[in-house]
């Protein structure tokens, strides 16, 4: 077996010269020993403690270069910005209760949990919780958007994949467009070239992949070459407000991680 670092630093002593450090040309330098690149063991890591946000991302991949991109996204939601937590589009209170008897022509509210425990003209009485910042229970909705960048050549080589904490795949998204369907076209010249152009469109149309985790929880995002060219990706990650599994439609259960 060839220890490739022996070999590498007998070339250099054999005809001198000295390595490439530039990583669109590791390979014909014969320096792969400088290639850098994340893995599912070592990959790039973002932290996100805000909900809603977004993480863009674009860049190239394959060629000489890394075939894989990892990123880990590691979710904290602490709050909306601010100090601010919103929980299924509510705004949480911030009580004081220290306030001033009366402040802008507004006396001070008084607050007793035990006095309304039944509804009144048909409102049910406040349900308080000091604790759900840190409920464990609590689920983010995660959209992983593939704008793409390239002509549908390049597109069709690049694939950015969602994986769940235990690196699980998920499956793949909808597009923005609807697939078009030949035998919708007219059979003619200009029929075909309807289709071609739809088709092109749906090819290149943004792909959503919808996933709820924990808001606690961790992903993973995998950019992947599979052709031998430099392939340009562009993607964005979408963290929305906190929500309840309880309350999910049907369709949004489906897209729960499979371990909640």
């Amino acid at each position: 077996m060839m220890e490739v670092t022996t070999e590498l630093q007998n070339s250099l002593q054999t005809y001198g010269g000295s390595d490439s450090t530039n990583p669109s040309s590791t390979s014909s330098s014969k320096s792969l020993v400088y290639s850098q690149g994340s893995s599912w063991q070592k990959p790039i890591v973002d932290k996100v403690t805000v909900a809603p946000y977004t993480f863009n991302y674009s860049g190239e991949v394959g060629l000489f270069g890394c075939e894989n991109i990892f990123v880990r996204l590691d979710c904290n939601i602490l709050d909306a910005g601010g100090g601010v937590l919103i929980v299924n589009d509510y705004i949480a209170a911030d009580i004081e209760t220290t306030t001033a008897t009366q402040e802008n022509t507004f006396n001070s509210a008084i607050f007793n949990a035990s006095v309304d425990v039944n509804p009144v003209n048909d409102f049910e009485p406040a349900s308080v919780e000091s604790d759900f910042i840190n409920n464990l229970k609590s689920v983010v909705k995660i959209e992983l958007i593939n704008e793409k960048v390239g002509n549908i050549y390049e597109n069709a080589w690049v694939d950015i994949r969602l994986y769940d904490r235990y690196r699980t795949e998920i499956a793949q998204g909808t597009a923005d467009h609807v697939l078009p369907l030949r035998e919708s076209y007219d059979d003619n010249a200009i029929g075909q070239s309807l289709y071609s152009e739809d088709l092109n469109t749906y090819t290149n149309s943004a792909k959503t992949t919808t996933l709820y985790i924990y808001a606690t929880d961790s992903i993973y995002i995998g950019v992947h070459a599979r052709n031998t060219k430099r392939l340009p990706y562009k993607f964005k990650v979408k963290v929305s407000n906190l929500t309840e599994p309880e309350i999910l439609t049907d369709e949004e259960r489906k897209l729960l991680a499979s371990y909640i």
